[in-house]
């Protein structure tokens, strides 16, 4: 009876060990200040953290009734169901996309997602809100793009000991390329 005590004593330390460890891994998924989903096979929301409930405006409770495709605004269903099966077959994925927020608008995100087949399949995801980014580039590709003065990017490509060997331009402005820059 010794053993026995003894073995359902360790059980029970195992268990709350493996509910600690549990509860600590969750705490970190919804305190992460990027997005997490847990979505199924079928693109069923079946866990979401509050960054992305945030970035959404979408309670907890809203996203748990909905697929990915509900909130993706750049692929339809049938493109976006094709889209998890290429993420399961190759087993993860990055990629930018643009999604839907509880009012309308629409933010643009990069997406990780990691296929795990355990439990029926699961996608594990984490979503980005990239949208600072684009907007910068934007801004940054319209002063490049209406600069008054002519502008080129250019990249000088080196020989095998490193001396400059080819001048190659990368992008030249409407200015620029009205003077002939690009014929240089």
């Amino acid at each position: 009876t010794r053993a026995l005590w003894q073995e359902l004593e360790e059980r029970k330390q195992a268990e709350e060990a493996l509910r600690a460890s549990a509860e600590r891994h969750r705490s970190i998924l919804h305190t992460a200040m990027d997005g997490f989903w847990l979505v199924d096979t079928d693109g069923r929301l079946l866990e979401v953290n509050e960054a992305y409930c945030a970035m959404s405006g979408y309670s907890g409770p809203e996203l748990l009734a909905m697929r990915v495709s509900d909130l993706e605004a750049l692929e339809a269903a049938g493109a976006t169901a094709a889209h998890i099966r290429a993420v399961m077959a190759q087993g993860e994925g990055r990629f930018e996309s643009r999604h839907r927020r509880r009012d309308g608008s629409t933010f643009d995100v990069e997406v990780s997602v990691q296929y795990r087949p355990a439990d029926g399949g699961r996608l594990v995801a984490f979503v980005q809100d990239i949208s600072a980014r684009k907007r910068a580039e934007e801004n940054y590709r319209t002063l490049f793009r209406e600069m008054l003065n002519g502008f080129a990017l250019h990249e000088i490509v080196c020989d095998e000991v490193g001396l400059p060997a080819d001048y190659r331009f990368l992008a030249v402005n409407d200015a620029g390329d009205k003077i002939g820059m690009s014929n240089c």
